[in-house]
């Protein structure tokens, strides 16, 4: 009895890890030429999104330069409308920096290819970075 109940614990740890896995996901590009802050990665969570679902994203990176960052602002796309939005950071961040910042978005109501666009801007107004990822909902 305790072989076997030692073995549904390794396997629930093991199928856990695997979902979580799935869940998460490496996506997009940058969208953005020489930025000043360089994303090294970028995951969604749950991935791929469904219908009427929030999208944990988390954008890690390294300023290339000192920085006021103002805002992270993004745009989703479907059937050539747009809808913005913006969080606020308000922060200054030194040269060399390596940050990880998480905020999140919705995956949309309607079926149809999203295009989503985020940037890091910076209190002049400056795109700092611009990254892009693109999905499906059936």
């Amino acid at each position: 009895m305790k072989y076997f109940c030692s073995i549904l614990i390794l396997l629930s740890v093991c199928s856990s890890s695997l979902v979580t896995e799935n869940a998460q996901q490496q996506v997009g590009s940058s969208c953005l030429p020489n930025p000043s802050f360089a994303i090294s990665s970028f995951q969604a969570s749950p991935w791929p999104p469904a219908k009427y679902e929030y999208l944990a994203l988390n954008m890690t990176g390294t300023f290339q330069q000192s920085f006021d960052v103002s805002s992270i602002s993004f745009r989703i796309k479907l059937n050539n409308n747009w809808g913005d939005y913006e969080y606020v950071v308000n922060e200054n961040f030194n040269q060399g920096s390596t940050i990880s910042l998480t905020f999140y978005s919705y995956s949309g109501s309607q079926s149809g290819n999203y295009l989503q666009e985020i940037f890091l801007m910076s209190t002049s107004g400056q795109i700092l970075s611009c990254w892009q990822f693109i999905y499906a909902i059936s």
